[in-house]
């Protein structure tokens, strides 16, 4: 009983991002529920395991130290990398938890997820008092820092409204999260663990109809996410021990199958927002933007990055380039301007070699394969997709 409550306080947490107000601590409910959880099964913390996330906080320490901007942005680093030990110190808590729990309880926990996220999310589009709610709600816990359309700066102004009216058909319901982005993200990681843990017969047919009302309900490109993940199954189902390479032709078609309405929808929902003529501003500064300074990064700071959350170092041309996105797309400068420096690079493939480097890159992916290696991980291509996802 005390497991679940936990667990449902950790997911409420990383789901609404609650913090306290004027306090540097972020997603209180997850850092407060991992670490009460972390006590609770500390008789169970491998030493092997706690090796392992030490070097990955080792790895992103030691970009911190090397940041081409030492000591001047040290402060921002140091301060990124107690989150990201603070973030790992809770979810290594997480894990110790449901590791106790079956697999098949597991699964059904993330299918009442699913359910009721897109039950709630159906309900904003649909009911404008319920949207009013929510938006209270979100506002009330986060500050007011939350995404409210066309309201203020953090509404994106008129221009939000009309983009999601043309490329949706109705404003992305948040249900609770900060904003839209967020909420598909949870719908995601609900799907992709109920993908892989659930005992359901014709799963994958309920999995196919639960992302293809996700697709319309979130019109988020995001949802792709879930997609992966029967690639990843294909590809551990072929490389399961004793798994014939006879197989692979009849698992490869299932796959193209499976993958060809969801290609459909992907084109029919969101080409337009990757349309070279007229890409969407938001879109482009996840797809283009992240990926020249990224490339910029490797040319200048080839071994090690900048360092750990130190995009200080690119301030003037983040903020050149995103301005030039937005003008070539017809939208004002203040557009961009009303952001923050950190919502111009939301992209993490990129933001790795940026902040890590070639060399700390490599060295973040071995310690990263041990994580996946101690913490008794079968199946791994599945287990690389939840984590990217």
């Amino acid at each position: 009983m005390m497991g679940g409550v936990l667990v449902l306080l950790y997911l409420l947490g990383l789901h609404t991002e609650y913090g306290i107000p004027r306090v540097p601590c972020t997603f209180v409910l997850c850092g407060a529920s991992g670490l009460l959880m972390l006590w609770r099964w500390r008789h169970r913390v491998l030493r092997r395991q706690f090796y392992a996330l030490a070097g990955v906080n080792l790895v992103a320490m030691g970009t911190v130290i090397l940041s081409p901007e030492a000591p001047r942005l040290w402060i921002e680093g140091v301060k990124a990398w107690l989150q990201l030990s603070y973030s790992l110190t809770a979810s290594y808590g997480l894990y110790l938890e449901l590791s106790t729990w079956r697999p098949a309880t597991l699964g059904r926990c993330a299918g009442w997820g699913i359910v009721l996220c897109l039950a709630g999310f159906a309900l904003e589009i649909e009911c404008r008092p319920f949207r009013a709610v929510s938006d209270a709600f979100r506002n009330a816990i986060t500050d007011g820092s939350v995404f409210l359309y066309g309201q203020g700066e953090s509404g994106g102004g008129a221009w939000s409204v009309e983009r999601d009216l043309a490329l949706a058909g109705h404003l992305r319901p948040s249900f609770f999260a900060r904003e839209p982005s967020h909420a598909a993200y949870t719908l995601v990681l609900l799907l992709t663990t109920w993908y892989g843990l659930t005992e359901a017969r014709h799963k994958i047919l309920l999995y196919m109809a639960a992302l293809a009302l996700a697709f319309k309900l979130t019109g988020s490109p995001t949802m792709l996410g879930a997609a992966v993940a029967f690639v990843a199954t294909w590809l551990d189902d072929l490389l399961t021990p004793g798994s014939s390479v006879r197989r692979a032709p009849g698992l490869s078609l299932v796959l193209a199958l499976l993958l060809l309405p969801i290609g459909v929808a992907a084109v029919t929902l969101f080409g337009s927002r990757f349309s070279p003529k007229k890409a969407d501003l938001s879109s482009c500064l996840r797809t283009v933007l992240p990926y020249q300074i990224a490339w910029r990064t490797l040319g200048e700071h080839p071994a090690f990055g900048i360092g750990l959350n130190e995009i200080e170092t690119y301030e003037d041309v983040l903020w050149r380039e995103a301005v030039n996105l937005a003008a070539e797309r017809g939208l004002a400068r203040d557009v961009v301007e009303s952001g923050n420096l950190i919502s111009l690079l939301c992209n993490s493939f990129c933001e790795i070699p940026i902040y890590f480097g070639l060399v700390g890159g490599l060295a973040l992916f071995y310690h990263i394969r041990n994580v996946i290696r101690y913490f008794g991980v079968g199946r791994y291509c599945y287990t690389i997709c939840i984590m990217v996802a």
